[in-house]
């Protein structure tokens, strides 16, 4: 007797064909790539993608910012103290790519835990700044509208022979008197006043992607937190 095994019907092997094919990607999934690092989870690779690039754009709009004001608030008082903390925004604004692109390559969430707070010291400084340079405008508007040294008797809470002097010498101008002080100032309010609204409008600009950066880097180091990775070397 000869045995002869009947064939499946055709739609059995097409439905089989169909399961083989379904159950391929979740056993090898096809890898994403986001700025040159190979990321299994496609949600992930976006993550890793807005992450790296709101870090560059903020290290850039840190770079022209600071060069902006280097050369503009000359004029400024207390515009010599205010390029200290804007010069290490500066620096920690440059760490921040590198920060956020070797925290995803090598999954260290120490790196990204650095990357997270690095965002958030660096609008500590932004606001530190800011508001330094408003207060100064402030008291230079008072100054003018308030205290010309000409008038007698000027208001006890003006500035004092030891406040012109200051200002004079922020002003780079410490031979002047506090009457010479004073009438550099009124002709160059403003460009002050133009200035420092330059300089805010800049830093609200850059506090979004600090914003978002710090947002979306919490959500990476949630992935490393759990166990996951983020990306992988074939």
């Amino acid at each position: 007797f000869s045995l002869r095994l009947a064939r499946p019907p055709r739609p059995l092997i097409l439905g089989a064909a169909m399961l083989r094919e379904a159950d391929a990607p979740l056993a090898n999934p096809v890898p994403h790539t986001a700025c040159g690092l190979r990321i299994r989870d496609p949600q992930i690779a976006v993550l890793v993608r807005r992450t790296v690039c709101l870090a560059v754009l903020a290290a850039l709009v840190s770079v022209m910012e600071f060069a902006w004001c280097a050369t503009r608030e000359r004029g400024l008082g207390g515009a010599e103290s205010a390029m200290g903390p804007r010069f290490v925004g500066l620096v920690v604004s440059l760490m921040l790519p590198v920060l956020a692109y070797l925290g995803a390559k090598t999954n260290k969430r120490g790196l990204m835990t650095l990357f997270c707070a690095f965002n958030a010291l660096r609008a500590f400084f932004l606001a530190l700044t800011l508001v330094e340079c408003a207060m100064s405008l402030r008291w230079l508007h008072f100054c003018i509208d308030s205290c010309n040294p000409r008038q007698r008797p000027l208001r006890h809470d003006c500035p004092t022979q030891q406040d012109w002097d200051w200002a004079c010498k922020n002003l780079h101008a410490s031979q002047r008197s506090p009457e010479q002080c004073f009438d550099y100032l009124r002709g160059d309010i403003g460009e002050l006043d133009e200035a420092v609204e330059v300089a805010l409008a800049v830093g609200g600009a850059l506090a979004i992607p600090l914003a978002l950066g710090f947002v979306w880097g919490s959500r990476l180091y949630k992935q490393l937190k759990g166990g996951g990775t983020i990306s992988f070397i074939p």
